[in-house]
């Protein structure tokens, strides 16, 4: 997070920044569809494995207080996203937090109420952090890659680095180590999916407010990624029921403050195919390239 954070501060004249979770993080301006390179030439990537609502303000309010800002903000929208409480590691920015949940409180002992039942939640959060997520290897490398982070060129020693945009690269041992395997079960997702809590007003009402105050100073997206096709064949399991929950309500939130679309997570929908997947949840870059601007 905090290297995400300070490319955030040090970044200047992108047209776009990107915010979301790890699903998103090797999205990279050489490797996107066409509409999606007319909207972003040139772009800062900021995500972070399993991003939350809490994250996007946190992100959002740097970009806002940026002399040279992105023209725009893209943000992708997961399966939990629009609940609080889903993460807990925003806390340690809490003070960056809580300057753009005063932008939309409207007032002072409002802010101070959400205070106090900020804290107490969050001391009580359980950890919904899969140990076995795939991209959470890319955390624990964090600290090794700092002195390349802002390099064209990459080190390729532990497999992965990143650009001087922000976005993961995987090196071509990588891909080959981890390529499509029939064998291998890509069917079943469960990371931070809470059964029959798909989503919250608060966090929806919020980020609709949220929007409207990005909107007076950027060009705002939502950004969807694909799920492997094989999560689909089981019928019963909750990511799904989020999925089709959750894509409504990010079309609902767009038409309500007339924004755009990129991607879905149908895969069908972005033509991805099996072997574009890293895991059940990550798209491979083959496919991230073939995300586009969609109808509403």
């Amino acid at each position: 997070l905090e290297i995400k954070k300070n490319l955030a501060y040090i970044s200047r004249n992108k047209n776009c920044a990107i915010l979301g979770s790890s699903h998103i993080a090797q999205i990279r301006s050489d490797m996107i569809s066409a509409s999606f390179k007319k909207l972003c030439p040139t772009l800062i990537n900021l995500g972070n494995a399993g991003s939350s609502i809490e994250d996007v303000f946190i992100f959002s309010e740097i970009l806002m207080n940026k002399s040279f800002p992105p023209k725009t903000i893209i943000i992708e929208i997961t399966p939990w996203i629009l609940n609080y409480g889903r993460s807990s590691r925003w806390y340690s920015n809490k003070d960056i937090f809580y300057k753009m949940k005063s932008r939309l409180t409207n007032g002072d002992n409002d802010l101070i109420d959400n205070k106090k039942n900020y804290a107490s939640k969050f001391a009580l959060l359980k950890n919904l952090f899969n140990k076995d997520y795939f991209i959470s290897s890319i955390n624990l490398l964090y600290e090794k890659l700092k002195k390349n982070f802002l390099k064209e060129s990459y080190n390729f020693q532990s497999n992965v680095s990143f650009n001087n945009e922000g976005s993961v690269i995987f090196s071509e041992k990588y891909h080959e180590e981890n390529k499509y395997d029939k064998f291998k079960d890509y069917s079943i997702n469960t990371y931070k999916i809470i059964d029959n809590n798909w989503t919250q007003d608060l966090a929806i009402d919020e980020f609709n407010k949220f929007i409207k105050i990005l909107k007076k100073k950027f060009n705002v997206v939502l950004l969807m990624t694909p799920y492997h096709p094989d999560v689909f064949t089981i019928k019963n399991q909750p990511i799904l029921t989020a999925i089709k929950i959750v894509e409504k309500k990010t079309y609902a939130i767009a038409n309500k403050n007339d924004l755009r679309v990129i991607g879905s997570f149908y895969p069908h929908l972005n033509n991805c195919k099996k072997n574009e997947f890293w895991d059940s949840g990550h798209a491979k870059i083959a496919c991230l390239k073939k995300l586009k601007i969609q109808n509403n």
